[in-house]
């Protein structure tokens, strides 16, 4: 089932930027469901994802993916920084 949900994945174009980010954030989920939390925490640190709309939608998935690998410094930093903006969102500051 992954291996078909990346192919269409790269069926996408690097150069349609509007989508780019969603691509990412899907791999990020298709390596988190396959156990590869490395790789999810390196698709997640792209800079595409760090914009605070994009980042909300993937804080959690960062901060499983810190914990499965041991990186508590990394989780409290994550663990903040989500918090804050996840708390902006529904409290609409």
């Amino acid at each position: 089932m992954e291996k078909m949900a990346d192919f269409y994945l790269n069926q996408i174009s690097n150069q349609t930027t509007k989508f780019e980010s969603v691509k990412i954030r899907y791999f990020a989920l298709i390596k988190f469901i396959q156990g590869n939390f490395k790789e999810v925490i390196n698709l997640l640190s792209n800079k595409k994802i760090d914009s605070t709309t994009n980042y909300s939608q993937v804080c959690m998935m960062k901060m499983l993916a810190y914990m499965a690998t041991d990186q508590t410094k990394a989780l409290i930093d994550e663990l903040s920084l989500c918090k804050d903006l996840t708390d902006n969102i529904v409290t609409g500051k």
